[in-house]
Order: C-alpha cells, then structure tokens, then sequence
C-alpha cells in the first residue's frame, strides 16, 4: 500500500511541476527584436536573389532568424491602427521585401521614400513578397 501512496504523490509532483512550467511558458513575453544585437546583414536585392534562386535553401537560411535588411525604400504605409509597413525596392517589378515595424516605433517617422535604410526583423519567409516582422530601424 505505502508503494502506491509514493507512486502516486510522485505522479501529482510532476504533474503540478509540468503544469507550473507550462504556465511559465505562456505567461513568457516574445522576445523584442530592437534590443537583439547583431543578426544576418544582407540586402534587399540578394535576400530576394536566395529565396529566388532556391526557395527552399532561403527558408533554412534566413526563415525565423534575425535579419539586418539595407535597401531603398519604396514605400511607407500605415494601418488605422497605427502599425508602419515599409517596402524595400528590390530588381524585380512583382516581389519586393515587405517590413512590418511594432506599432508604437517612433522610428518609422524617420524614414522618407528614396532613402537608402537598414532594417533589423525576423523573416517569416517568401509569399510574393519577403516578409519581415518585428522590424525596427537597425544601428
């Protein structure tokens, strides 16, 4: 009898254990990519080239990491709700790389159409466009 009674505290044990990390897990803020240090420098044109050239091979390269993005800028548009997007001009009339900045980056304000910038995101990969979000101004 006393065997199950240890089987079974220890069973609860671990349970409630898995449970509080679980709640820690969710609980857990993303992280915030403006305070991140460094990350892949490229360019809007060559980003575009590698997922081009091989989809595949630029989703294992550049997908869920931090990238630092130069190029020119072809567009700025905001949201209703705040939120900037900036397109980087890139060789290609149909793709280009899209950014999507946090919606309270006072950076944004700063960027003007034509201007040569370098953007710190996360690439989520290729649709037409390259996406990029959590974009900030990079230093």
């Amino acid at each position: 009898m006393r065997t199950w009674k240890k089987i079974i505290t220890g069973v609860i044990v671990l349970a409630l254990a898995a449970a509080g990390y679980g709640w820690f897990l969710y609980q857990k803020p993303p992280p915030d990519i403006r305070k991140e240090k460094g990350g892949i420098e490229i360019t809007a044109i060559e980003l575009l080239k590698a997922f081009q050239q091989d989809e595949m091979a630029g989703n294992a390269k550049y997908v869920d990491k931090v990238l630092i993005v130069s190029g020119i800028v072809n567009g700025i548009q905001t949201d209703s709700s705040g939120q900037a997007t900036v397109t980087l001009r890139t060789n290609d009339l149909l793709a280009a790389v899209t950014c999507s900045f946090y919606q309270d980056d006072e950076g944004v304000k700063k960027i003007k159409t034509g201007a040569p910038v370098r953007i710190k995101g996360i690439c989520t990969g290729m649709l037409s466009d390259i996406v990029l979000n959590k974009c900030s101004l990079a230093e």
